[in-house]
């Protein structure tokens, strides 16, 4: 049974219950946005750190994003064919003053171990960062 409004109106109590649903469309699209925001910031944050991107595609490594050494390449390509690797991607990420090779899922550990070996021998140090402005 519907109640009607005391003012005498003909509008019931049934048109609550679209407001009430117009609300939970809204807070889930803020909600929704709030976490896209967040996963943004937090991807782009974590990207500003990468110093260089080397991607193997096909067995052969090529920079997308930074410079490296082709001495780097040389030995990533090499040591790509001897573990069979045909795909993956290497970030060189700064830690400080070094750079922290990260390598995606496609290496096997024994190659990304002997990539960071080199690495510890050769590799070069991480960019200085210029000051931070307020």
């Amino acid at each position: 049974m519907l109640r009607r409004l005391p003012s005498g109106s003909d509008r019931d109590y049934a048109g609550r219950g679209q407001a009430h649903m117009d609300n939970s469309l809204g807070t889930a699209i803020v909600v929704m946005v709030v976490l896209g925001l967040i996963t943004w910031f937090g991807v782009s944050w974590r990207s500003r750190s990468d110093v260089f991107r080397v991607r193997i595609r096909d067995g052969r490594p090529e920079a997308t994003f930074g410079r490296v050494t082709q001495a780097f390449l040389e030995v990533v390509q090499t040591l790509c064919a001897e573990h069979a690797v045909q795909h993956g991607d290497i970030r060189g990420r700064a830690q400080g003053r070094t750079i922290q090779l990260r390598f995606s899922r496609d290496f096997p550990p024994g190659c990304a171990q002997q990539l960071r070996n080199w690495w510890a021998l050769d590799g070069w140090p991480a960019p200085a960062r210029s000051a931070r402005r307020c």
